[in-house]
């Protein structure tokens, strides 16, 4: 049983943990016993004065296990620590590194290691490579971009774009017709153009014009009838009249060429866009289906209609 005790030497409190033990340190217990005179020996780390009783000096000296003499815990540590450890040449930078003499390391940080790999393991060079599969099956072309890019074998079918930002991009045939309509009047736009939270079709940065290719569908035309609506249609009409307000708030003139008037006339599509941009975005009406083609004169109608997104009061 352990109990509380005093040394027979200095007369502290220790915790006696058998009958025997009547000292509370190995230097009372020599103090004790004069005549038991311990063995002085440097320590293998840092060369002080290891002090040990003979029988624990030659336990220790007679062991396969023993690497040395240490006056302290921590000195040992630092030596096992030590003869543990070896300096390696890095393979990819040449610089010396230190690791455990177990590790199979040959570089000196992951970057290297990542340096290494671009030049030896990609392409033909990686041990994974399938050579019996032809380069058509690994190259494809963006249809955001137009860039070559190349693609692993297993992704050919799943991967359509370059990169996540060509992924944004979703080129629908009324955003075709609207930028081949732009590219015919000679003007530079950035497509899928990014403006806080909202993305816009066509934006027009030299004169902060916006073009939007609405599909009557998805942005609820004035003229489709309710059953042929979508299912929570007036949810789409919310979010779109408040990203019109945040738009024209900020200065931003916004012309909506609706998808019906894009498949019946692209003269009308191509006549109102020229006549928007040469008018720095300030005419009658910013929806096509108010405007019809009369002798290849564009014209605004005599009764207009509002979109459900003018509709809308926030």
């Amino acid at each position: 049983m352990k109990s509380i005790s005093n040394c027979l030497v200095c007369g502290k409190e220790y915790i006696q943990k058998h009958k025997n033990h009547k000292y509370c340190s190995i230097d009372c217990k020599r103090k004790a016993n004069p005549q038991v005179k311990p063995i002085s020996v440097p320590c293998t780390n840092c060369g002080g004065e290891a002090t040990f009783t003979r029988y624990n000096y030659e336990r220790k000296k007679n062991s396969d296990k023993t690497i040395g003499f240490f006056c302290s815990k921590k000195c040992e540590g630092e030596y096992r620590t030590k003869i543990a450890q070896e300096t390696r040449i890095c393979e990819w930078c040449k610089q010396p590194f230190t690791c455990r003499q177990s590790d199979d390391l040959r570089f000196c940080s992951i970057n290297c290691q990542h340096e290494w790999q671009k030049t030896i393991h990609t392409g033909k060079k990686h041990p994974s490579y399938k050579h019996d599969i032809p380069g058509e099956l690994r190259e494809k072309v963006c249809p955001v971009c137009g860039k070559t890019f190349r693609v692993k074998p297993s992704h050919f079918d799943k991967r359509v774009t370059c990169s996540k930002e060509c992924i944004n991009f979703s080129f629908t045939e009324p955003r075709k017709t609207i930028y081949s309509i732009l590219e015919e009047c000679g003007v530079s736009y950035i497509p899928e153009k990014r403006i806080r939270n909202y993305y816009v079709d066509a934006f027009l940065k030299e004169t902060n014009l916006i073009i939007e290719a609405n599909g009557d569908f998805w942005h609820t035309h004035p003229l489709l009838e309710n059953d042929k609506r979508i299912r929570g249609w007036e949810k789409n009409v919310l979010h779109e009249a408040k990203r019109n307000k945040y738009l024209t708030n900020k200065g931003y003139k916004i012309l909506y060429i609706w998808e019906s008037d894009i498949k019946e006339s692209r003269e009308l599509c191509y006549k109102l866009i020229k006549h928007f941009i040469d008018n720095s975005g300030n005419i009658a009406n910013y929806n096509s289906f108010n405007y019809h083609m009369e002798n290849s004169v564009l014209l605004l109608n005599n009764n207009t209609i509002k979109s459900e997104i003018e509709k809308v009061i926030i």
